[in-house]
């Protein structure tokens, strides 16, 4: 059984409402942010995995500031889409690929896993496994950066039920509860489209205090780990915005 991660007509359903046009404008600072808490340079510290890559937001963002990046993603949707908006005399290296089967071969300055894109598998051993293979594809001593809304912040922002709209009308409707001791959260998401069709599905994944997520990296090889509650390096507090992890391979 296919489960919601490996759905392509779940990504391309939704993927509009993840990516909305101030999500892609946002990339821009956001890769800024990225580029000073890691230290990052062109020209010392020059190729970048994003895996996932999405739309490419971020990839496209850090090859306009000069490094060479290569963009992942297993929604073939996404890669076009991301190719589509790859400006002309930008270079990012697209590629389809699986988490727990891209092999970087260390090759990589960073790698960046952003926007709640770890904790999708059911096993936990097996998030451990794709935390370890985008360790493999560092050089060493190079930063992973995983940025996911933690379970600190998401009990001070936490709904059950909310509902958003795009502007062609299409209306996306989601009903979150948290399962399993807080552990997981499971996310009934319809989407209601203007010719009155509509697509449901499951979403569960992992849900992960700075704790837990230090564990799963400790487990997975990293060492260094330091955390931050945004990507411009605010501390990890009451007021976090994100639940971002520098972790050096």
């Amino acid at each position: 059984m296919t489960t919601w991660h490996e759905d392509d007509a779940f990504w391309r359903a939704f993927g509009p409402f993840m990516f909305t046009p101030e999500r892609v404008q946002a990339a821009e600072a956001e890769a800024d942010a990225l580029v000073r808490l890691l230290g990052l340079d062109p020209a010392r510290t020059p190729a970048i995995l994003d895996l996932p890559c999405g739309v490419g937001r971020h990839a496209i963002a850090l090859a306009r500031r000069g490094f060479r990046v290569t963009g992942v993603d297993r929604t073939a949707a996404f890669l076009d889409l991301a190719r589509q908006r790859t400006p002309e005399g930008v270079r990012v290296e697209w590629r389809r690929g699986d988490i727990r089967e891209f092999d970087g071969g260390g090759v990589y300055d960073a790698v960046l896993n952003l926007f709640t894109s770890i904790g999708y598998f059911e096993d936990q051993d097996e998030n451990v496994r794709a935390l370890a293979h985008l360790r493999r594809a560092l050089k060493p001593g190079g930063p992973l950066l995983v940025d996911v809304l933690g379970k600190e912040t998401l009990s001070r922002v936490y709904r059950q039920k909310h509902w958003d709209e795009l502007p062609d009308g299409t209306v996306h409707l989601a009903d979150a509860r948290m399962v399993e001791h807080l552990s997981r959260i499971e996310n009934r998401w319809v989407l209601i489209r203007p010719d009155g069709s509509r697509f449901e599905t499951m979403v569960r994944h992992w849900v992960y205090s700075a704790e837990e997520l230090d564990g799963l990296l400790e487990r997975a090889g990293f060492t260094d780990r330091r955390f931050f509650g945004s990507l411009t390096g605010t501390p990890y507090d009451l007021k976090a915005e994100r639940l971002v992890v520098v972790a050096s391979a």
